[in-house]
């Protein structure tokens, strides 16, 4: 049975799903279960590809929001303070607590 790499519009996901060529792609994402922006990708046989430039900017500027959305579902302050770094973790909290105290 093929494997299929497939792409979320909606939160960037990617992931990988095994079926038969003559079933339906799967319309739903399993990281945001939202339903119908899930896009097949065409895969290469062979090879690696570099991303440089702009789309190697792009590419981590989306895993970091992808982590820190995941870090916001577990609500895990360690993990979170990890992704950006302890400094600006307390940095963006203090900010957040003086926004909450002035309103």
């Amino acid at each position: 049975m093929p494997t299929y790499e497939h792409l979320c519009k909606e939160c960037n996901h990617e992931w990988e799903q095994a079926y038969g060529m003559t079933e339906s792609v799967p319309d739903t994402c399993p990281e945001c279960n939202t339903k119908g922006k899930v896009q097949r990708l065409i895969a290469w046989c062979a090879g690696t590809v570099v991303l440089t430039g702009r789309e190697n900017v792009a590419k981590q500027w989306q895993e970091g929001k992808r982590m820190a959305r995941e870090a916001k579902k577990k609500g895990d302050e360690n993990f979170a303070a990890n992704i950006v770094g302890e400094d600006k973790f307390h940095q963006n909290q203090s900010a957040i607590d003086k926004i909450k105290k002035d309103i």
